[in-house]
């Protein structure tokens, strides 16, 4: 097994762990319950059901189930697709690609079940406040920024 293999499949099993296990304890302990203020004025966990595209979005405007499910499993197979035809020991590569695997079917599998996801993380910094979102967002967008980082450009530094 490649080296890229088994960083994917590291991260694809300990962020969708992560991500299902929080999402169970915040249906058991969230629901139904006030805001938990962890530190005050930045984290709070608060129970949001998200119906829509992403980050507990207002409203239930929006593509339906199916086709958030079917596009949701579309993009997981490119990905993954993308994951066998790139370097086989780049574990850079597999580890990225496994957060944003996991993030997807962290969400996908909770939007197929049950038609909604389940958000509870909300950061604030002063006034702002960031949508409400859960540990498969949050390794979608580690997933992304390792991606970038992992296929951003090396600088050719000349010698002096």
């Amino acid at each position: 097994m490649s080296a890229k293999l088994k960083w994917l499949l590291g991260m694809l099993l300990l962020s969708l762990a992560v991500d299902q296990g929080t999402k169970a304890a915040a249906r058991a302990w969230l629901r139904d319950r006030p805001p938990v203020v962890v530190v005050r004025g930045f984290v709070e966990l608060r129970y949001a059901e998200n119906l829509g595209m992403a980050f507990s979005a207002p409203g239930d405007a929006g593509p339906s189930r199916a086709i958030l499910v079917l596009a949701s499993a579309a993009i997981l197979v490119a990905l993954l697709f993308a994951a066998w035809r790139a370097d086989g020991e780049d574990r850079r590569l597999g580890a990225a690609i496994g957060l944003l695997v996991a993030g997807g079917l962290g969400n996908l599998i909770d939007r197929a079940a049950a038609g909604r996801v389940v958000d509870f993380i909300l950061l604030r910094a002063g006034d702002h406040a960031w949508p409400t979102f859960n540990v498969a967002d949050a390794s979608l967008v580690l997933g992304v920024a390792a991606l970038a980082l992992v296929r951003a450009p090396k600088p050719k530094l000349d010698k002096v």
